[in-house]
């Protein structure tokens, strides 16, 4: 009788552990937008095939992963944009083989740019300097193109925000220069600073943006503008090369 009431009670007592375990891995996962992220592997975007190598610096959505076989390996998953078309990339760590995988969005590449550079230098001293500084150009391009690219998502996001404590920390001083760029009396013709800053990210947002119902202020006119200018290049580049066809013409006829 000893024994059973023992065994009864051992089993009781498991059975009633597992409920914790289960609410304890439903407790919310830790999220954090923006994070900067050094890339781990080497990847090609599936949309425009672009190469982004290992080393690029890239801020990423992370969230952490629970992990039933590895429970005490810290798993995470990285959404990231290409550097080229902005398309959405999703990396997953990859605990088995200490490693990372690509979830979807791009292809993970084998060859790592540090061995194809070396392959084609051959241990040629002037041309691994030279592509040293063409290398940290590139990366000094690519922060720049980053950084602004993150500037004009976060126009987007300014144009339609109205919450008085947004997540976002830049995102109240967008909406101060903004509110500046109406009151403003000396402007970009006067040479107000933050009126010409205003007035590029504006123009720059314009040049890319597909949306045919956009928020962000002025996106309209200036899509207009922009076209009409165009229109307008086009016309002048061919009545030139109308003009240089008369003119060879006219070269060609004896009459002349």
């Amino acid at each position: 009788m000893t024994l059973v009431f023992l065994f009864a009670f051992s089993s009781r007592s498991r059975m009633k552990r597992r409920p914790m375990e289960s609410r304890r891995n439903k407790n919310p996962l830790a999220v954090e937008e923006n994070f900067p992220f050094m890339l781990p592997i080497n990847i090609r975007c599936n949309s425009c095939a672009e190469y982004i190598y290992q080393g690029t610096n890239l801020f990423v959505y992370k969230e952490e992963v629970l992990d039933e076989k590895y429970p005490d390996f810290e798993s995470h998953q990285i959404c990231l944009k290409c550097t080229s078309c902005s398309a959405k990339i999703w990396v997953r760590s990859d605990p088995k083989n200490k490693d990372y995988a690509v979830v979807s969005g791009a292809t993970k590449v084998a060859v790592s740019k540090k061995r194809k550079r070396e392959a084609e230098e051959g241990g040629d001293a002037p041309k691994s300097l030279e592509n040293t500084t063409l290398g940290s150009r590139t990366r000094r391009d690519e922060m720049k193109s980053m950084k602004l690219r993150k500037m004009l998502d976060l126009l987007v996001h300014t144009a339609q925000c109205v919450s008085a404590k947004c997540q976002y920390t830049n995102c109240s001083k967008v909406k101060r220069l903004f509110n500046h760029g109406i009151h403003c009396k000396i402007s970009t013709t006067g040479g107000c600073v933050l009126c010409k800053k205003m007035w590029y990210l504006l123009q720059l947002h314009a040049r890319g943006c597909k949306e045919s119902v956009c928020h962000v202020p002025r996106c309209r006119d200036l899509k207009e503008h922009i076209r009409m200018r165009k229109q307008e290049s086009d016309s002048r580049q061919k009545s030139c090369h109308d003009g240089d066809d008369e003119t060879e013409s006219c070269r060609g006829c004896q009459s002349c």
